[in-house]
């Protein structure tokens, strides 16, 4: 169940806790229950590949005997045993058999679960309570939520009276804030495809703000929303408007001497880029008047709890209150993404991080390597200060109290809740208590036997290769990533097909995938007299298995990534007599089935079209939800341009 932008979700498989597929290193871990649902008193376990629960002491109440888990929340927890998902209670007892393919938690008497292919909003009773036509369910208080269809559209939905307050119409609908929240569809008018129109309603539905009052309205916040009201060239400064949460402007002015970032309102400030021969920031107030316009500033940040930062052209940030004045002597070298999201704030300084109050007093005294987050009172520290994933990670508290030493290689985000902290020490899920205790970790996996691949999603398409290099040691293929699997010259003898490009699994060998899955070797081999070429992403060849469904459809069983980056694109070539070998898994579900492999390449006659190859058909079985839920992605950072 996908939530709002401020609910954010977190879910991932914790049968990947550490998982490596050819080119890519996946720790998923930790996050298995979105923000918004309330974790009860059991907490989720996992071990030796298997789900289950734990009290708050650590002591086991429902052994791990589940393939899949859901966090429980609202006294019931989503769990697949077999091929298919019910709802257990807290003593391990089925409230709803299973028998849905997918489902997530339920919040607000509701859960969105997927059967028989399509998702399906049902209450405790396993009632159906809308069409099953809405994938993702994304809640607006108690009793209203917003529902996407498959087409993409959205709509909000009365719960409790289970009808539609607002028709799926609209292609996109942001965060509710103060009652109210802008949404946008497409103008059939507009010369450019796809062009949007916004307007602004309330949670009944009704119109604050109709279509075409103006050009763009970005997200509300605390109230109020900047609007444009005219259309624009990228360059070109905007004719601005800020809107509240009635419709009613504030000020409507075309600015001379500043143009507004495109960000949002706070505490009564918004931030604006001076344009009158200089490159710096300031803030105008609610009424459109210019309040700070010191060109020692840089950039600034947004206030919150009546405090923001400024950054000079060296690059050292000053803490401001709302009067403008600086708080601090000594500048700071760094200041987290988000500061006084909580009473402190995290800054960098010549002598290490620390935590300072909102009148630049430091409760944490600047020695620690790096500060990743603070939640509540409690400090999350790393030891590297570095471009990497800065652990391992430590806690104290904001009175410099040690909680935990640094020992986890990740954490939970969210910090502890419900008195407990989920994290990963020594590649072992570990929970630990506000005192610092371990309360649980899972045992070191000491299986010598590798098993069968027993998931509920799409795998991400994972065959990455790459082309011989040249003489120089380069390549020029276009694209950026590259790939230690380079084509090998000898074939493997029994797997040949003369004069032709195939595709074959090997069912005859066993591999290794993932380091603890069975798997068979793949190979693609081309024995004719021209050099093919492929399209790839980022090295990742258009390759990805399919099974047959219950009716004997093919349909995908992984997918392939798609990055915003164009450098992410390019071709790699393969010379005659030569093949590629990756590994696909040896998959274990409730349905037995046939398993194939599709590959994509470009027609040598007609570059411009694409050709479709198909390997050869193995026995199999997989799971339901492979065919429909996707494996949960999550970016790495700016640089990871991937979007699913």
């Amino acid at each position: 169940m996908q939530q709002s932008n401020s609910l954010i979700k977190l879910a991932v498989d914790l049968q990947f806790l550490i998982m490596k597929i050819p080119g890519t290193f996946i720790i998923a871990l930790l996050l298995s229950l979105s923000a918004a649902a309330r974790q009860d008193t059991l907490f989720r376990i996992e071990d030796q590949g298997k789900v289950g629960y734990i009290n708050a002491q650590g002591r086991v109440v429902i052994p791990t005997k589940y393939h899949s888990g859901e966090a429980f929340s609202e006294g019931l927890a989503a769990v697949r045993e077999n091929g298919y998902y019910g709802f257990i209670d807290t003593r391990g007892n089925y409230v709803l058999e299973p028998q849905f393919d997918k489902a997530a938690h339920f919040q607000n008497g509701v859960s969105l679960v997927t059967r028989k292919g399509k998702p399906t909003i049902i209450d405790r009773t396993g009632t159906a309570i809308a069409p099953p036509v809405y994938k993702t369910l994304e809640f607006v208080g108690p009793r209203k939520a917003i529902v996407h269809t498959e087409s993409g559209h959205v709509g909000l939905l009365d719960i409790p009276t289970r009808k539609l307050v607002l028709d799926t119409i609209y292609w996109r609908m942001e965060v509710f804030d103060k009652g109210v929240a802008v949404v946008e569809k497409y103008n059939p008018r507009s010369k450019r495809s796809r062009s949007p129109q916004y307007s602004v309603i309330d949670t009944n539905g009704r119109v604050i703000v109709p279509f075409g009052r103006y050009f763009k309205i970005n997200p509300f916040s605390q109230g109020y929303a900047i609007a444009d009201s005219k259309s624009r060239k990228w360059d070109e400064m905007g004719d601005y408007v800020l809107i509240d949460s009635k419709g009613r402007e504030l000020f409507r002015q075309y600015p001379k001497d500043y143009d507004l970032i495109w960000g949002t309102y706070h505490e009564g400030r918004i931030r604006i880029s001076l344009v009158n021969g200089t490159d710096h920031e300031g803030y105008i107030d609610i009424r459109g008047k210019v309040v700070l316009d010191n060109t020692l500033y840089t950039n600034v940040t947004e206030f919150s709890r009546g405090r923001a930062f400024a950054r000079t052209k060296e690059e050292l940030y000053y803490l401001i209150d709302t009067a403008f004045r600086v708080l601090n002597k000594d500048p700071y070298r760094g200041v987290e993404e988000d500061p006084f999201r909580t009473p402190y704030a995290a800054v960098d300084t010549e002598t290490g991080w620390g935590v300072i109050d909102k009148s630049g007093t430091f409760v944490v005294k600047p020695t620690l390597p790096y500060i990743d987050r603070i939640v509540g009172d409690f400090v999350y520290f790393g030891m590297d200060e570095g471009e990497g994933d800065k652990g391992p990670f430590g806690v104290i508290t904001i009175g410099e109290k040690p909680v935990i030493n640094p020992v986890m290689q990740q954490y939970d985000r969210r910090g502890f809740v419900n008195g407990l902290l989920l994290a990963v020490v020594d590649d072992r899920l570990t929970w630990f208590n506000e005192a610092g205790q371990q309360v649980w970790q899972a045992q070191q996996d000491t299986t010598t036997h590798l098993r069968r691949l027993n998931i509920d999603f799409m795998l991400r398409a994972h065959c990455s290769a790459y082309s011989t290099l040249g003489k120089d040691g380069e390549f020029n293929s276009g694209g950026w990533a590259t790939s230690g699997n380079f084509p090998q010259k000898t074939l493997p003898g029994r797997q040949q097909q003369p004069n032709r490009l195939s595709v074959v699994i090997d069912t005859m060998r066993v591999d290794t995938f993932g380091w603890r899955y069975n798997g068979y070797p793949l190979y693609v081999m081309n024995t004719t007299a021209d050099t093919l070429q492929f399209r790839a992403v980022d090295s990742r060849l258009y390759l990805k298995m399919q099974a047959q469904d219950e009716k004997g459809q093919w349909q995908d069983i992984q997918y392939m990534p798609s990055s915003f980056c164009g450098n992410s694109y390019h071709t790699i070539q393969l010379e005659p007599a030569a093949h590629w070998k990756f590994v696909v898994p040896d998959l274990e579900g409730e349905l037995s089935t046939y398993i194939r492999v599709e590959l994509k390449y470009l027609d040598p006659r007609n570059p411009e079209k694409e050709k479709i190859l198909y390997s050869n058909i193995i026995r199999g079985s997989i799971n339901p939800a492979q065919f429909t839920n996707k494996q949960s992605y999550y970016r790495t950072g700016i640089m990871d341009p991937y979007i699913d």
